[in-house]
Formats: C-alpha cells, structure tokens, sequence
C-alpha cells in the first residue's frame, strides 16, 4: 500500500515589536517562508507501487504460457498476459483488485481477491518421481515403516521404502522415518537429505529413537456428533512423525489423549481436534511447543458455513453463515460450472478471498472468454473458511501453493469450517 505523506499545518506566528513613544518602531513586517517549498522538503516521496506477481511451477520449473489476467476490484482490466519461461507473470494492480489464472486447457481457473501488492500468488502443478529410501531394521518383526518429508512420503511392510512422492524440484529435505507394530514405535530425523528421481537413498546405519508415552488435554470441549483429537510431532512443515489419534465420539469437557511418540530434537507439537456437526466440519490446529500438555480450543471455532448458491447471471456464489463462532480471515471456494455448450468435465473454479459470505467471477477480457459462467449452473460449491497467522494475505499467498494443505507453518493456532461433513 503506498505510503500518503501526513498532512502539515504551518502556523506562523505574528510578531509585534513595541517601543517607546516617540521613537521610531522597528519594521515589523515578517517575510513568510515558503510553506509549499518547506512541505515538500519535509513530507517524505510516497512509496513506489509494488507489483503483484503469480508464480506458477511444478516445483522445478515454472509453467509456461498460461494466460493472466490482472484486474481493479470494478473489473476494470489493468493487463492479460502469460507466465513467462520461469512461470511468472506481474502487474501493477489496485489494492483490492484480482487475479485470474487459466490452465492452458481452460478447464481450471484461479482467483485471488482482495490482493495485495508485494504479493506472490503461487499455484503448485504437483509432478511427482519416485525413489529408494533404505531404512534400517525395525526392533521387531511384522512392522510398518514411513518416510515423511515436505517433498514426500511413502510407507509399506519392509525397511526399503519407496518414496512415492518425491515432487520435482525437491533435491533436499529433512526426512523423519519411523517405524511401528503398534505396540512399540521408534522414529529417526535425517536432515538435509539429497533427494534424487530414481536414486537409492540409505539410511539404514541410522539408529532408531524410542518413543515415549505423551498425553495432551483438550479442555472445555463442547460435545459435537463426532470429536476427533490427535498430535505429532513436526520437525520442518510436511516431515512429521505420527502421534496418537482418536475419536471420542460426543466426549465433552476435558478430553485427554495419550499415547507413544518419538521425542526427536528440534521438534514442535501440533495440536488437532476436529468435530463433525450435522452436515458441518471444523477443526482447530495449534503448533507449539513440545513441552505443551493442554489445548483449549474454544476460543478458535469458527463460525458455521453454509449451504450455498450459484447464481451464473449474477456470476456470484453464496451461501450462509453462522451467529456464533470466531470470524474467518478467508475462504477458500471450489466451485464447478457446467457450461451447456460444452462437454464435461466443468470448469473448476477455486478462488480464495478475504472474509465474506459470497464471491463473484469478475468479468473476464476476450483471452479467457473460455472460461465464463453466463448460463451454466453450480455442478458443486464446496467453501472452507480459514483463520491462521497472517490473515488473509497469508491464505492468498499459500492456499494453492505446494505446501497448500498444510496452511499453519509458524507457531500458533489455526482453524477452518466447512460446509461438508469430512475434515
């Protein structure tokens, strides 16, 4: 947002000379500054606007080509172009204003409202590889081993696991291996691993870590149709080691959890409960410390969203809200139009903006005409309200990026609401 230099009010003073009678007075008169010179060597220049830039990418490369549209919040088109060799593609836009991004095919689009200059909004095309990890030996027999890691994951009966989600770009990461029977568990974290498509990784000389019994107190929990608890333990975002879970049914006022989990250095806990209300789901999700024992959510509950509406004239969805309950900073929406002049699949549109209870699909210039929604209809309309640190800003800049699942990365507390019942 550029920086408006403060208003300044010059007050000259008037000077009177007074002297004795008879004697001549001095002149009086005051020569005033030049106020509108003084301003300007005062008022600081205002801050060069700063660009809004999409980033799309596969995680090595960018994707090429792809059509951008960068408009003011009234839909006024300020630039359409395509991401360049490196998938960017930048613009001067309004505070408020919107981006749409197409896929080639035009069969999906992106919308960011509400952007921010200085903001890089990123859409992650997830291709994945696959290579060996080779684990060592579990201390008994009939276990199941994992890799977890931000590029990946993988599991299966043997101590030789194939990481199955190795995503392109990814050439290092912190892995966290564990290992359970379900009595016993062990886990080790090897960091700042090389990670190659197609290589043989081996880990097998590493020594695994004993877990330890931990239990976390969820307090003042108000009784829902379904209440799930759980924790980890996070060494870096997307490289965790599996904590205890369950479901307590319609538990209500202090519910404790326990069970075995790894103590490994340099690791935070993350806390969840979701619960399933009717038709409804809500979670809450705080990162912490490992020396945490209790989690009070009551205050993180969002507010319920509802049912929802596509009106494709209007080119608007929306749908209800709750009363109670804390207010979002955002939401995600995934909305399918089907188009009668036009075969199936829909085009899928997911679009984040700040808090509201309804979005619009601004009108769109010639080059994505592809897209529009004049005289479709909703094939679905699902919403997931957020809260996080960072707000709004933080969710447009995230949500569709490679790390767009895991929205909470610094300590805190985060919570969404949807009008689904699945968490």
């Amino acid at each position: 947002m550029p920086i408006r230099p403060r208003s300044l009010l010059l007050t000259l003073a008037a000077v009177t000379a007074c002297g004795d009678g008879g004697a001549d007075a001095p002149d009086a008169g005051v020569t005033a500054p030049d106020a509108a010179a003084d301003i300007d060597a005062i008022a600081p220049d205002a801050a060069p606007p700063v660009p809004v830039t999409v980033r799309a990418h596969d995680g090595a490369t960018g994707v090429a080509g792809l059509p951008v549209a960068f408009l003011a919040a009234d839909d006024t088109v300020v630039a359409v172009t395509t991401t360049d060799a490196d998938g960017l593609a930048s613009a001067i836009v309004p505070e408020g204003g919107q981006v749409v991004l197409a896929s080639d095919d035009r069969r999906s689009a992106w919308l960011w409202l509400g952007v921010e200059g200085g903001e890089t909004l990123e859409v992650f095309f997830d291709v994945t590889d696959t290579m060996t990890v080779v684990l060592p030996e579990g201390p008994a027999d009939n276990g199941y081993y994992t890799v977890s890691s931000r590029c990946g994951g993988g599991g299966g009966g043997t101590a030789t696991v194939t990481l199955s989600y190795l995503r392109r770009g990814c050439t290092a990461d912190d892995l966290v291996a564990s290992w359970s029977n379900g009595s016993q568990r062990v886990a080790f974290h090897a960091a700042g691993q090389a990670l190659t498509a197609g290589a043989t990784l081996d880990l097998s000389a590493r020594t695994w870590t004993p877990h330890a019994t931990r239990s976390m107190t969820f307090t003042g929990v108000v009784a829902a149709d379904q209440t799930l608890v759980d924790f980890d333990l996070e060494i870096s975002p997307g490289a965790v080691v599996d904590g205890p879970a369950d479901n307590v049914g319609t538990a209500s006022g202090d519910v404790e959890l326990s069970g075995l989990i790894a103590d490994l250095p340099g690791s935070r806990l993350r806390t969840t409960i979701g619960q399933i209300r009717g038709n409804r789901a809500f979670a809450v999700t705080h990162l912490g410390p490992v020396t945490e024992t209790s989690f009070a959510p009551g205050p993180f509950w969002l507010r319920e969203v509802g049912d929802g509406t596509f009106d494709a004239a209007a080119r608007t969805a929306t749908w209800t809200v709750g009363a109670t309950g804390a207010v979002e900073d955002g939401v995600e929406v995934w909305l399918g139009v089907d188009q009668p002049a036009k075969e199936d699949p829909d085009v899928f549109w997911s679009i984040v903006a700040p808090s509201t209870s309804s979005v619009r699909i601004p009108a769109l210039p010639a080059e994505l005409a592809a897209l529009e929604p004049t005289g479709g209809t909703a094939a679905f309309l699902v919403v997931h309200a957020h809260a996080l640190p960072g707000g709004a800003s933080a969710l447009r800049t995230r949500i569709f990026g490679q790390l767009g699942w895991e929205l909470l990365r610094e300590p805190g507390t985060a919570a969404m609401a949807t009008n689904r019942p699945y968490l």
